[in-house]
């Protein structure tokens, strides 16, 4: 099992000193999370709160991870990163096709596609874009971008999108793979079909472990590859046996915010802005005392 860092904020130097730190001490990868904007009224309900309310302020930060990220990954050597997800059906698949090319090619093959669909129906209705055809949209610009990032000359005709022969040069060096993310049945049953890989938002342990069982029945059916990564963050693991349960049960990559919970009491906002010393120190010790075990 490999291990990710799950980091946010709006400090950039901050994640740049987090990323040098995690490469430096045995993290595979970096992942960010994306929040487009926060609309003030929402009526939406959010899938994973028990009351289906978002959980956070409208001010708390977010950066751009298309941007970011490949600029984390021009400042590490060997770092993974990817978005933890991006909002997919927000975008037009040709411009974020550039971008993932791009990304792709300043990373010399570290980029990873996290996508998602959003679950806030006023976020489609900002960026004026249909709701009710949110997933045909979400898996024709999977296949969109995968086309354009080949360099080539492609078109694609679909329900949504139609486009004559069209080329984006130059193409990507080396193969950029998509983790679908969500828990409903749908999102696991797209990500087994369609993706290389899975990210699920972080849950307990034993949600976790039965989710990422019932994925990996679907993967299997499906007929897909032993490379399959499912990429899954778990809030209450403390030991070095929980960490090996969830190896054993599939998890490929565990997403983790190893200062989450360290002296800071129950408080989620106070853990992202802690100082960068002590998320440095925190993640060099989770890696002493579970990532060498591995």
């Amino acid at each position: 099992m490999r291990f990710t860092l799950w980091n946010t904020g709006s400090d950039t130097e901050e994640f740049f000193a987090l990323a040098e730190a995690a490469e430096a001490n045995g993290w595979t990868s970096m992942c960010l999370n994306e929040s487009v904007f926060q609309p003030i009224d929402v009526n939406s309900r959010y899938p994973y709160s028990a009351d289906g309310k978002r959980f956070w302020p409208t001010d708390s930060p977010y950066l751009e991870p298309m941007t970011l990220l490949p600029a984390i990954a021009a400042r590490t050597t060997t770092l993974r990163v990817y978005p933890y997800v991006t909002k997919l059906t927000l975008r037009h698949p040709l411009l974020l096709a550039n971008q993932v090319k791009t990304a792709g090619l300043i990373s010399q093959g570290r980029f990873g596609l996290g996508v998602g669909m959003s679950w806030m129906r006023e976020e489609y209705e900002f960026c004026g874009i249909d709701w009710d055809t949110r997933r045909q949209r979400f898996t024709e610009m999977i296949d969109i971008v995968r086309l354009a990032i080949s360099g080539e000359v492609v078109e694609y005709h679909g329900e949504v999108f139609d486009f004559p022969p069209f080329q984006q040069a130059p193409g990507v060096t080396s193969p950029v793979p998509v983790y679908i993310g969500g828990h409903q049945n749908w999102s696991l049953r797209t990500a087994a079909r369609l993706a290389d890989g899975w990210c699920g938002v972080p849950k307990g342990l034993a949600e976790v472990t039965e989710t990422v069982g019932r994925l990996l029945t679907l993967v299997e059916r499906e007929g897909r590859s032993a490379d399959f990564e499912v990429h899954a963050g778990v809030i209450d693991a403390t030991s070095l046996d929980d960490y090996r349960r969830l190896s054993d049960a599939g998890v490929t990559d565990l997403v983790c915010m190893p200062w989450m919970g360290e002296d800071i009491a129950d408080s989620a906002g106070e853990g992202m802005l802690s100082a960068t010393a002590f998320k440095t120190d925190s993640l060099k010790r989770f890696a002493d005392e579970i990532i060498s075990k591995f």
